[in-house]
């Protein structure tokens, strides 16, 4: 199982974009906010570490990525 097919199978839902989904903002306290930041720090992540194959692949790029 992979990451991406993981948090699809979980019941979240995908807008593909922040604007699609009705989620603008404008403001620094709004920027701090988890359903800002999450999908900002998850597209910083390397293409190879969010395709990875499994959780505990994804674990180890992961871990690669922070402490390098």
């Amino acid at each position: 199982m992979t990451v991406r097919s993981f948090v699809m199978g979980a019941g979240v839902p995908h807008y593909g974009t922040l604007e699609n989904a009705g989620l603008l903002f404008s403001t620094e306290f709004g920027k701090r906010s988890f359903s800002y930041l999450a999908p900002t720090v998850w597209n910083d992540l390397p293409l190879d570490s969010r395709l990875s194959p499994t959780a505990d692949t994804f674990k180890r790029r992961l871990k690669t990525v922070l402490f390098a």
